[in-house]
């Protein structure tokens, strides 16, 4: 059963949001909706391994896509060709 609930959020902030979700095809409502689901089924995974003696740490998809975004890229096609050309005057 759906019910209402009512939130004080910043203006700004609920029309941002509601722009960034529209172009996901998704309510702010369903978004909220999902969150706390999300938090409730954290918590229950936690619930869950500490119950057995697991340390378990979920991550979200966004806190990884947060994460990936703050990484330092690797330029491997440079190391690469680095330690071929070393490979090459070496063997010359």
């Amino acid at each position: 059963m759906k019910r209402k609930l009512t939130l004080s959020i910043d203006e700004e902030v609920i029309n941002k949001a509601k722009s960034a979700l529209a172009l996901k095809n998704i309510t702010l409502s369903a978004f909220v909706e999902n969150d706390l689901k999300l938090l409730l089924s954290e918590d229950e995974l936690d619930k869950s391994f500490n119950s057995i003696g697991i340390k378990y740490n979920y991550t979200s998809p966004d806190a990884i896509v947060e994460k990936r975004k703050k990484m330092k890229i690797v330029d491997t096609q440079n190391i690469l060709d680095e330690i071929r050309d070393e490979m090459d005057e070496r063997l010359s």
